[in-house]
């Protein structure tokens, strides 16, 4: 027999009393109640205290005070306390410390690098041979690398340039070096070599150059803050242009040591040319170009700069020279004459 409607309302009425209060006992109270594991008389602190905690950063000399770690609860006791924040900070740091490696981890690393190093090597000579194509390799390639210490060596002339007598145009930073044989093309009288950090595009440049039979111009791969001396000994004709054509610009502050132009490469540069040689800077990045006009303009062997951009000097444009003139952006040349 089934019972009667109100007695299953008895039985549940409780129930929904107690929901009832409950709710009225949340709605009156705040939507979130943070539970500090410190009085909250101490957030009663200066404005640079609080924001030091909240942001992990400590404005005093990380030697004697170093900064509390970035991860974990940044709000706790020692954030706010000045007397322990550096021992606490210090435990922490002990704690995150990378494990040391052990003597095997080392050699499986080395060993993996020596077989990438071996990969590298063969793929690059594969493209030397026109059997295979680029390798992977990064767009952005860091100078400072142990990797790039070596200087280049010197090629022997006689067999690289069919005249090796004639005016030089050295391009650092030539890329594919497509523009490079272009102006090896319309210009025979001249010679033409190009220096590249990316080993396999001179590889792949210096092949098109030998399939052509281009008498005048070679490609060579390395770090030319470290190769003048080596590169140009013995060259028999005159240094006469020097260009740097939209170099890697580097946008970070602290990667701006990595940039191509140094004074002391302009030095070096300086002291293969003669009066009268042209030394031709551009860039669709303004801060890299001022960075190199401002080189160039304190090197005394060098003329001074008139402060206005200059027209093309070369009769044609690289490719991202051209990229960018075909969207209206803008290109900031700068040619400076060895005096």
């Amino acid at each position: 027999q089934m019972a009667p409607p109100l007695a299953h309302l008895s039985v549940f009425l409780p129930f929904f009393l107690i929901m009832l209060s409950a709710s009225a006992a949340f709605s009156v109270m705040p939507r979130f109640t943070p539970r500090l594991p410190f009085p909250s008389s101490q957030l009663a602190q200066s404005s640079e205290t609080l924001f030091s905690c909240i942001t992990g950063i400590r404005r005093q000399d990380r030697v004697s005070n170093p900064r509390p770690p970035r991860r974990g609860v940044w709000w706790t006791a020692s954030c706010v306390s000045e007397s322990d924040s550096t021992q606490n900070a210090g435990e922490e740091r002990g704690k995150s410390k990378k494990k040391q490696k052990t003597p095997e981890e080392i050699e499986e690393i080395r060993a993996s690098r020596k077989a990438a190093y071996e990969k590298r090597k063969k793929q690059i000579a594969l493209l030397a041979e026109g059997k295979g194509g680029l390798p992977k390799m990064r767009q952005h390639v860091n100078p400072l690398a142990p990797q790039f210490r070596d200087p280049i060596p010197t090629p022997d002339w006689d067999t690289v340039y069919g005249d090796p007598t004639q005016d030089l145009h050295l391009d650092l930073g030539c890329a594919a070096g497509q523009l490079l044989m272009e102006l090896a093309r319309r210009d025979p009288t001249r010679n033409h070599l190009g220096v590249e950090i990316r080993e396999a595009l001179p590889v792949r440049a210096q092949r098109w150059v030998q399939e052509e039979g281009l008498r005048n111009a070679h490609f060579v791969s390395g770090n030319i803050n470290v190769s003048v001396e080596s590169l140009l000994a013995g060259y028999k004709g005159n240094l006469e242009l020097v260009s740097v054509l939209m170099p890697d610009p580097w946008f970070k502050t602290k990667h701006h040591k990595r940039r191509l132009l140094k004074p002391d490469l302009v030095s070096a540069l300086a002291a293969k040319m003669k009066p009268g040689a042209r030394f031709l800077v551009q860039s669709d990045v303004l801060d890299a170009a001022e960075d190199m006009v401002k080189i160039l303009d304190a090197a005394e062997e060098f003329s001074a700069w008139s402060g206005e951009w200059c027209e093309p000097a070369l009769p044609i444009y690289t490719e991202r020279e051209g990229s960018c003139i075909s969207r209206g952006m803008p290109i900031y040349r700068a040619v400076f004459i060895r005096q």
